[in-house]
């Protein structure tokens, strides 16, 4: 018997969305009709994920490790331009094996694992050592400060100029 999941902070945002609903009478039924639809798709999305990942979860151990690996080179290189070809040769690997094993384990693909990890440690740079935007976007591999801004901005959903107005008001 498998044991039920926790629900998801996404997924109870959405159900409370659903609870309080403050539209009137001819607004309020299509309004929950497609809330109610978004989160049957939401559902069915994280079925299909969890089926990919059962079928998927069975890497031989010495994978496993070499994922690991360049988990801990994405961390140790940020600065560098990392390259999937670069990244496979790393652990002796081809391409396809790599993103395969990669997104088992992380559930994500390379890419959007590298982008979120330079996010956050620019944003720790920022807030934390009193970096500006275009010094945390070099040391995190950004060679100009405005493909940089976008990423954050897509990551965060804010300029990352707002985290150095937080620092300049504290």
């Amino acid at each position: 018997m498998e044991k039920s999941k926790p629900i998801s902070i996404e997924l109870k945002n959405h159900i409370n969305q659903i609870i309080n609903c403050k539209y009137p009478d001819d607004l309020k039924k299509v309004y929950l009709e497609a809330k109610i639809n978004e989160l049957l798709i939401q559902l069915l999305a994280k079925t299909n994920e969890d089926n990919y990942e059962k079928e998927n979860s069975l890497l031989p151990i010495e994978d496993y490790k070499n994922i690991l690996k360049i988990s801990e080179y994405i961390h140790i290189n940020l600065e560098k331009s990392l390259t999937i070809t670069e990244l496979a040769a790393t652990i002796g690997v081809n391409t396809s094996k790599l993103k395969h094993d990669f997104k088992v384990i992380y559930t994500t693909t390379i890419f959007k694992y590298i982008t979120k990890i330079r996010m956050e440690k620019a944003k720790e740079l920022i807030l934390e050592k009193n970096y500006n935007v275009t010094e945390a976007a070099y040391k995190v591999g950004y060679k100009h400060s405005q493909h940089f801004t976008v990423a954050f901005k897509k990551v965060y959903g804010y300029l990352p100029s707002k985290l150095t107005d937080f620092n300049t008001s504290k």
